[in-house]
């Protein structure tokens, strides 16, 4: 019989002894690498060519120290070792094969095994020789993020510059900068918005708009109110430039050169938030901004 394409052939395959002692449960990950149980230890094996011999065998590459039981499920990332007193997460690098310690609970469900599926929402527990299992749901959600300023933001809005590696987030007055791969606030780069005065109204004046050019070098900020109904009432606008630091290592700053009382202009008074600098030649500078009424 003609054997089809992909076919598996029974009768071809490698014995190869991987291991002294008995192994339990054997898992592999990313179709490249091997975990296994033996006692009170976690083994990890890898198929490694030998160019002496012209053959290839499965080496024990790493261990961890553990005992429990191990749990893997295609199309997760992570395994888990359940032990008797705490459930051990581990990511595996794809390239590596290393594992990496991300997460270590209490085990409260006093289970044998704990299995997540690919989408990690739901998770059973059971216990050896026992007749039922337990099905968990996730309580909260780490959405992954961080509080980096501790202050009310309200009303604040944000815009990124690639060009700086940074991003930038306005406060009332003021347009604090931050670094995109710390977080960290860049003090020394921070912008001050001369707003005009509000004597007994109840809207303050504060920053409602911001926008960059596409080469990062001009910023347009435009200074008003926020009106009900989502709607809002601009009377100022500022153009910086941006100038490059002196000092090394120092984040460019933007310095203003041009400001605009646009309250006085009738056709800026219902102009859309959302507007854009008009593409330039790389070469040139940006000189004209696209407003929507």
């Amino acid at each position: 019989m003609e054997k089809k394409k992909n076919q598996i052939d029974a009768d071809d395959y490698i014995l190869d002894k991987i291991y002294d002692k008995d192994l339990g449960d054997m898992y592999m990950i990313y179709d490249k690498a091997i975990i296994a149980r033996c006692s009170d230890l976690i083994l990890f094996f890898k198929l490694e060519y030998d160019p002496v011999t012209k053959e290839k065998s499965w080496t024990n590459y790493h261990t961890e120290e553990i005992r429990g039981f191990v749990y893997f499920i295609k199309g997760n990332k992570r395994i888990q070792i359940t032990t008797e007193n705490k459930i051990y997460f581990f990511l595996v690098d794809p390239e590596t094969l290393m594992p990496e310690l991300e997460n270590v609970m209490y085990n409260y469900m006093n289970c044998t095994q704990m299995m997540f599926g690919s989408k990690v929402k739901y998770c059973i527990t059971y216990k050896t020789n026992q007749k039922s299992f337990d099905i968990y749901t996730r309580k909260y959600e780490h959405d992954f993020r961080v509080n980096v300023v501790n202050r009310n933001m309200n009303g604040s809005i944000g815009l990124p510059i690639l060009q700086l590696n940074a991003f930038l987030v306005s406060n009332l007055n003021e347009i604090n900068v931050f670094d995109v791969d710390t977080f960290q606030e860049i003090k020394s780069s921070k912008i001050v918005i001369n707003l005009l005065k509000t004597a007994g109204e109840r809207e303050p004046n504060e920053v409602i708009a911001m926008q960059v050019c596409q080469k990062g070098e001009i910023l347009a900020v435009i200074s008003g109110k926020k009106l009900i109904m989502n709607m809002q009432k601009p009377n100022q606008l500022f153009l910086f430039r941006r100038m490059q630091s002196s000092k090394v290592g120092e984040m460019d700053k933007f310095e203003l050169f041009k400001r605009i009382v646009i309250k006085d202009i009738e056709i800026m008074n219902d102009i859309c938030m959302q507007f854009h600098f008009k593409a330039t030649k790389p070469a040139l500078e940006a000189t004209n901004i696209i407003f929507a009424n």
